[in-house]
């Protein structure tokens, strides 16, 4: 296993397949809430058709005050682009490398004929070696309220695709809930900003969660920058339809500690009741894993969550232990935002990471952008073995190679594509399915726990 290569993939797997589900030929708009590009900065736009008919997506690119903005891509300027997407195809466009160019921003959004898997990659490069890397999903509507893990070094951009000007409120809380800071901005139509939240509240230090809240619903995503120049994507802060005060489980599809890996467990409790959860760390055999935090070996951690605060949790560092890897489920008392992030280490200095959202529940398919480099993960949380099929196409949406498995009843695996499938090099998307039936609370289904959105077929 590559093991870099591997953690920068897994978020791009995971932001990829946890685009909301959408009837075939409905008409969509996807909202990028950011774009850097020149300077030191590219960024690329994927979507991935998963439907079996063509879809074209037309973007157009708007700049911070709202303007048309122009960006290169393979040496021509335009404001706009047009792709068609063939059935089970995909279509990438990165922004031009310009080292001289001053740095550009904004935002864009996305009119499709058909449901894609839509996202954006923001690279940072030192020359022509890329530095730092964050893939965020594109959102499917604007909301009035975000919420998640924050710190001053954490940044977040947001935009008003609306024609009325709103009214956009960042409240800052500690780990226990407490007020930190406010501010209060004036987002004007079709207008763009991005900011550090450090500098945005004018406090030099804080780690707890960010709240935004807008008069009319805007886009917005946060990136973390905690390891600077290290970053990653936090998981989406818009509301998920979750009930307040009713039990949630969620599932993390992956676990890496000790050697050069740390992971960290976040839940944010968006609401002001507090909030109980239990995680068991499972091993790739399925058995109880025992992991260490601060200096503590165990197998399964409670964490109480204050309204409106925070839980962490990160593995210690261990360079002389040999890997471990598997997966973990949080039982809680009410709904949170829960993620993992994976980072990597030379000696003390994180070189890499990757912050995934948590499944609230497992599915049966999974789409995605991949090539021979991706690495997926893949738990089976069910009492029944699970036969796994991994299918990649290439950008035209042809068959390049499939590959099965059976995964027995909570066991856990990681690989990458190239050598799972037998294919040294291609670009396009891979299929993950599961058909055997397990129980789940609320009936008999086919499910599959990766890194992934939901997918329930009953």
């Amino acid at each position: 296993m590559q093991r870099r290569t591997f953690l920068l993939a897994l978020t791009t797997i995971c932001l990829l397949s946890t685009a909301p589900e959408a009837p075939a030929q409905a008409t969509l708009s996807y909202y990028f809430a950011h774009i850097a590009a020149a300077d030191v900065w590219r960024t690329t736009f994927t979507y991935v058709n998963a439907s079996t008919q063509a879809v074209r997506c037309d973007t157009s690119f708007y700049s911070d005050t709202g303007s048309a903005l122009p960006l290169s891509f393979n040496g021509s300027t335009v404001s706009s682009t047009s792709d068609t997407i063939p059935a089970g195809g995909l279509a990438r466009r990165q922004t031009d490398n310009q080292p001289n160019s001053p740095l550009v921003t904004g935002w864009a959004v996305s009119t499709c004929t058909g449901p894609v898997k839509a996202s954006s990659l923001f690279r940072r490069y030192t020359g022509g070696a890329p530095q730092a890397e964050a893939s965020v999903i594109a959102m499917t509507s604007p909301a009035t309220q975000f919420v998640t893990y924050a710190d001053q070094l954490t940044g977040v951009a947001y935009a008003n695709p609306s024609s009325t000007a709103a009214s956009v409120t960042f409240t800052a809380y500690d780990q226990s809930g407490v007020l930190v800071a406010a501010k209060t901005i004036t987002l004007a139509a079709a207008s763009h900003g991005a900011q550090n939240l450090g500098p945005l509240f004018g406090i030099a230090s804080f780690q707890g969660s960010v709240t935004i809240t807008a008069t009319v619903p805007i886009v917005s995503l946060s990136l973390n920058a905690e390891a600077s120049p290290v970053i990653s994507s936090l998981p989406p802060g818009q509301p998920d339809g979750s009930l307040p005060g009713a039990p949630a489980t969620y599932y993390f599809a992956h676990i890496a500690a000790a050697d050069v890996w740390r992971t960290t467990f976040t839940y944010v409790n968006p609401v002001a009741q507090p909030v109980t959860c239990t995680t068991a760390f499972i091993s790739d055999s399925g058995s109880r894993l025992s992991l260490s935090f601060n200096g503590v070996a165990v197998t399964s951690a409670t964490d109480t969550i204050p309204g409106g605060g925070i839980a962490r949790r990160q593995t210690d560092a261990q360079p002389n232990s040999p890997l471990v890897t598997g997966w973990a489920i949080a039982n809680c008392t009410g709904p949170v935002k829960a993620s993992s992030l994976f980072r990597r280490y030379s000696g003390s200095v994180a070189i890499a990471e990757a912050s995934v959202i948590a499944m609230n529940a497992p599915a049966s398919r999974f789409i995605t952008y991949a090539d021979q480099t991706i690495g997926v993960a893949y738990a089976n949380p069910s009492p029944n073995a699970a036969k796994v099929t991994f299918t990649a196409q290439d950008a035209t949406g042809a068959a390049l190679g499939s590959s099965s498995l059976t995964l027995a009843p909570y066991t856990h695996g990681a690989q990458n594509l190239g050598p799972l499938l037998g294919i040294p090099s291609f670009q396009g998307s891979v299929t993950i399915t599961s058909q055997q039936p397990v129980l789940e609370r609320r009936g008999v289904a086919r499910v599959l726990l990766a890194a992934g959105r939901r997918r329930r077929v009953v």
